[in-house]
């Protein structure tokens, strides 16, 4: 047998390996260990000596100095004055201008710098060389011990070897050449003969032979069975690949028609947005251009000629004032309509969201003003009594595509249920909408109510399920609230909602304020 022994050798081989490498790797990390530990004790012994030594710079007394140092057993110590002039020294006597920092590393040595103040005032500095001399030897004597485990190791696996050469493997080659010419001569009735001491072999050599009894019936039995088996995972493989293929995309096509339809639902209320600063802009720019055509040219020839009245000064200062206005309504008109193009923009993207700073309460804001005006561009719009309490937020890093995405789903859940009320009680029904956000000190809290049809009880404990909905067939696809709910646990946040039937439904999220 001698794959086995060649299979022996070669997980041992692979096993020892991988614990040398192991090994050798902890014993890195040790190392390393030794030198960080090194480094912070060399630290505290430097300080500690900086500190003894203030009054021996305070007092210009290189005796005091002789008495610290003299049972150091570090390679060399430095002592400067504030005028960076050496003052005392023992053991070997380097170049500190090589050391700049606080810590340097040179070669086998570590030299530490440490500033000798009193109160604030500078006295001095101090550098001190240690060696790293007994941590090597340390280190170096670990992996002397190291080679002689794996020695040892090595010397009995081979004793481990040959025993099982000699109680397994000889006894199996029998078997297996028996075996080898039962087969060259197709002769199942042969028997192998039982003998030896080793109790082990008897019993497999006899299991052996009940196998054999028994192995021509079984082996057809068998054979069909892996053939009808085979078969079978096969077709059912294919099932269920091609049904994951069919959901991957569904779910694809679901998510990109509810995108479609909300960013189809905004447009008319993105229109609306922009038309009022767009209105603003053009009358203000006929105003400057009004005043620009009838005025200039008069008030420049007035003035050239110095004939310019006090009337006249005060009509152009207030038309320069005015000017004045009309630019600052471009202005603010102009950023307005880029705010509201870039929350399209965000909501419109379908790559994965980027993180960044951004206010809570502007998303909040923006997301509000852009689904009230999408449900009042549509024909069946109702009149909604919005109150609105929204602290300011500071900006902190978020995902503002994401987050305004989850606000505009959440509105127009409560536009849909203030709706579908009013269709239902007709016109002795108010709809109201409360949007609150409350900043605190440590969290961000959002409160949106309305006074729409509400969820049923049994609905919100499955409300945030992925494909659940409440809404009739063909008007929703299950996955807004499941999205509002990841958006919210992305943002480290929580997502509560509270309902009663015909009467209001409430969200209650709450986030983090920094």
């Amino acid at each position: 047998m001698r794959s086995l022994k060649s299979l022996l050798i070669k997980y041992f081989v692979l096993l020892l390996f991988t614990i040398l490498v192991i090994a050798s790797i902890i014993e890195w990390f040790q190392y390393k260990s030794y030198l960080s530990h090194f480094t912070e004790d060399a630290i505290q012994k430097s300080q500690v000596m900086a500190n003894n030594l203030q009054a021996t710079l305070l007092f210009e007394s290189k005796k005091d100095f002789d008495d610290l140092t003299q049972n150091s057993t570090e390679q060399g110590i430095l002592l400067y004055n504030s005028q960076n002039l050496l003052f005392a020294g023992k053991g070997e006597i380097f170049d500190i201008n090589k050391y700049a920092g606080d810590t340097t590393w040179d070669g086998d040595y570590l030299v530490i710098k440490s500033k000798i103040e009193t109160g604030e005032e500078f006295l001095g500095t101090l550098y001190i060389k240690y060696s790293t001399e007994r941590m090597q030897t340390l280190v170096q004597s670990q992996f002397v011990y190291l080679l002689i485990g794996y020695f040892f190791a090595i010397i009995i696996f081979f004793v481990v070897l040959k025993v099982v050469d000699t109680q397994l493997t000889t006894p199996i080659k029998r078997l297996s050449d028996f075996v080898k010419g039962m087969i060259k001569n197709n002769d199942l009735s042969v028997r192998i003969p039982i003998h030896g001491k080793n109790i082990e072999t008897k019993e497999l050599k006899d299991s052996f032979n009940s196998l054999l009894d028994s192995l021509e019936e079984k082996n057809n039995s068998l054979s069909d069975l892996n053939q009808n088996l085979e078969v079978k995972v096969n077709e059912k493989t294919e099932e269920l690949q091609l049904a994951i293929e069919d959901l991957k995309k569904y779910q694809g096509q679901i998510i990109t028609q509810e995108k479609l339809a909300s960013l189809g639902s905004l447009a008319a209320g993105i229109a609306h947005e922009i038309k009022n600063p767009i209105n603003l802009i053009n009358n203000s720019a006929m105003i400057i251009e009004s005043f620009s055509a009838e005025n200039i040219k008069s008030y420049q020839k007035k003035i050239e000629n110095n004939s310019l009245t006090v009337e006249e000064s005060t009509s152009l200062i207030s038309d320069l004032n005015d000017i004045i206005t009309a630019s600052r309504i471009i202005s603010t008109s102009g950023k307005r309509a880029d705010g509201i193009i870039k929350s399209m923009l965000l909501l419109s993207r379908s790559q994965k969201a980027t993180a960044v700073e951004a206010s809570y309460s502007h998303h909040l804001d923006q997301a509000l003003n852009l689904s009230f005006h999408a449900m009042r561009a549509k024909p069946e719009s109702i009149d909604v009594n919005i109150n609105k309490e929204i602290d300011e937020t500071s900006e902190i890093i978020c995902y503002p595509q994401d987050l305004e995405r989850a606000f505009v789903n959440i509105f127009d859940n409560a536009f849909y249920a203030m709706k579908d009320r009013k269709s239902q009680e007709g016109e002795n029904f108010k709809a109201q909408l409360d949007v609150n956000l409350k900043n605190t000190k440590d969290l961000i809290t959002i409160c949106i109510t309305d006074n729409g049809t509400g969820i049923p009880q049994e609905s919100i404990d499955k409300i945030f399920e992925p494909f659940y909905t409440t809404k009739p067939t063909g008007q929703g696809t299950g996955l807004g609230m499941s999205m509002v709910n990841d958006i919210i646990i992305s943002h480290k946040g929580e997502l509560q909602i509270k309902s009663k039937e015909n009467e209001y439904t409430e969200i209650l999220i709450t986030l983090p304020a920094s």
